[in-house]
Parts: structure tokens; sequence; C-alpha cells
């Protein structure tokens, strides 16, 4: 009797809950990790790290956007409290890295949950007057307690980031670093999506009222959602501090959270590949305009309207509805191919 050996969709289905999802992630951190020597030039480098940190607050921005359909503009200001803390708690209380990095996601994760308990208590509009005004806040700290922050003046000497006798003190050590914190965080929003609290979130971004009458809390769940993305902009603003070794208030402005929302709407909102892709893309599109002088704002700005006209669901719903084509394109080619001339 012949024995027939299970398929290798079937063993992995049998792994224990998540195994599959690891062995997925582990392989993209291998193919990005394997593509650093790509890289023609240090600049390169330094761009893919800065897309790399600016992906992880992309993913954070897709919960509180995508996920619970909240609109926040104190985006920049949490990644600012998350790069400040860390660099001063090694610059001035000498904590390692490691511990600097959780105390930064801890607090922003902290201030978003609060800003999210006090969006509970009112009206979604009047929640982005709150944001507004935290974003400020945290503006005029940076900018008056000189003697701690540095001033308009930045912060200057932050040092490099160490892990175990590993100091990050360069671009390709950096992205050693970075690659494997992305794909953990983009793993941990993959699974969050997939959870009941996700599809509770989902829920109430679709309908608010439906999503109460089946007994959600709406409270609950949006402060989760906050506190969530508020770990993810933590560790981004901490991750930019420690990459750039330099920090100004001008790199956390009102223009960085907008960014960060028109980002997860051109990647689809709720789609957390869609919002880590399209940083890659915009900022591709953004470095390749420079060049054509002081117009380039202007034709980034019509490239952008057209790809929403064009694609109003963002890159993940152009990628959906091209995977959903595919198999009826291929069986028409297999048709004719059959058919003959």
């Amino acid at each position: 009797m012949t024995r027939r050996f299970p398929r290798p969709n079937a063993i992995l289905q049998r792994l224990p809950l998540g195994s599959a999802d690891l062995l997925r992630y582990a392989a993209l951190i291998a193919v990005l990790l394997a593509i650093e020597p790509l890289f023609p030039a240090q600049y390169q480098i330094r761009l893919a790290n800065l897309i790399l940190v600016q992906g992880i607050a992309a993913i954070g921005v897709n919960v509180i956007l995508g996920f619970a359909g909240l609109v926040s503009i104190a985006l920049g200001a949490l990644m600012a409290l998350g790069g400040y803390t860390s660099a001063l708690l090694m610059m001035r209380w000498g904590w390692p890295f490691p511990l600097a990095f959780l105390g930064a996601c801890s607090l922003s994760a902290g201030v978003s949950a609060i800003v999210g308990l006090l969006g509970t208590r009112i009206k979604l509009n009047y929640f982005l007057l709150v944001t507004l005004a935290l974003s400020q806040v945290i503006t005029m700290v940076i900018v008056n307690e000189k003697a701690l922050t540095g001033g308009p003046g930045g912060l200057l000497g932050v040092p490099p980031a160490s892990i175990l006798g590993f100091v990050v003190d360069s671009d390709p050590r950096f992205y050693v670093l970075i690659v494997p914190v992305f794909v953990l965080a983009l793993y941990m929003a993959q699974r969050l999506r997939q959870s009941k609290a996700g599809r509770a979130m989902f829920a109430l971004r679709l309908n608010e009222p439906a999503a109460q009458m089946s007994g959600i809390d709406v409270t609950r769940y949006r402060v989760f959602a906050m506190t969530f993305a508020g770990v993810y902009l933590g560790a981004s603003g901490s991750l930019f501090a420690h990459l750039l070794r330099f920090l100004g208030p001008e790199s956390f402005s009102l223009s960085l959270s907008l960014y960060l929302t028109l980002i997860v709407v051109v990647g689809g909102i709720g789609s957390n590949v869609g919002a880590a892709a399209s940083v890659a893309l915009v900022t591709a599109l953004t470095q390749s305009l420079q060049s054509l002088g002081s117009w380039w704002v202007v034709i980034y700005g019509l490239v952008i309207m057209a790809l929403l006209v064009v694609a109003p669901t963002g890159l993940a719903g152009v990628a959906a509805s091209l995977a959903r084509k595919a198999p009826r394109f291929v069986s028409g080619m297999r048709a004719r191919v059959d058919r003959g001339p």
C-alpha cells in the first residue's frame, strides 16, 4: 500500500495556532535582510530605514483610522513623545536602550489611551479637536522646555541604540535592528485584525449603532485601538530618534500627522500591508519628483489625487481586485489556447 504524504499546506495547518504565519513572517525577515547588500549607496540604506520606521507608524495609524474609524491629528505628537522619552531616558538617566524603548512605547500608549477615553465622551467630530489640543500641548512643551528638550534648536547627541552589546551606530546596523521590529509590528497588527477585538473595531467603523445593538462596547474597543496604536507611534518615534541621533520640533509637525493619514488612505483603509507598502510607494514618488525643482509639490499632489480617483479603495483594493480577476483571466487565456488559432 502506497503511503500518501500530506502536502506542505496541510502540514502548516496542523502546526500550533499562528505557526504558519510565523514561518511566513520569518521568511519576510530573511528576504528583507538579504536585499540589504543590493542598496547601491549609504543614502539608500538610510532611506530604507526611514521607510521601515514610518511603516511602523503607518500600521499604528491604520489601527486608529482603518480599524476603529477614528481620525486623529496627534499622530506626530505621539511620535515626538516616544522619541523624546527614549532619548532623554538614555541621555539624562542612563537607561539602556531596551528599557528606554519600552518606556517610550508605554508613555505614548498611556497618553493615547487617555485621549481615546476622552473621545468616547464626546462626538467624533469633537474628537479631532481633542487630538489637535494634545498636539499643540506636546509641541509647546518641546519648544519651551529648553533645559530638557533643547527647545527650537533641537536635542543633540542622542545616543545610538544598543542591544546585548550590539551597538547600532551605522545605517547597515540599524537596518538589521529595524527589519525584525517592523515585521513583528506587522505580524501583531495582522493578528489583531483577525481577532475578535479587530472584528469588533471594524464593526464600529462600518456601523456604530448596529455594533452597539450587537453588544459591542464602544468605549472599550476605541480605547484599546488608541492604546495599541500609541505603542506603535511611540516605538516609531523612539527608533526615529536613535536613527537620526537628533530630535527637533519640526520633525513632528502637524504635516507629519496629515502625511501618515494620507499614507493609510493611499494604502487602503483597514489594510496593514497596504499601509506599509504605501510608505515605500509615496517615498519613492517623492524622491523621484524632487528633481523637478519647485514644481514637484504640485505634481506630487496631482498624482496623489489621480491615484485616489482611479483607486478609491487604495493599493489594497487594487490588489484584491486583481486577485479576483486573475483566475478568470487565466481561464480565458487557456480557453483561447485550447480553441487554437
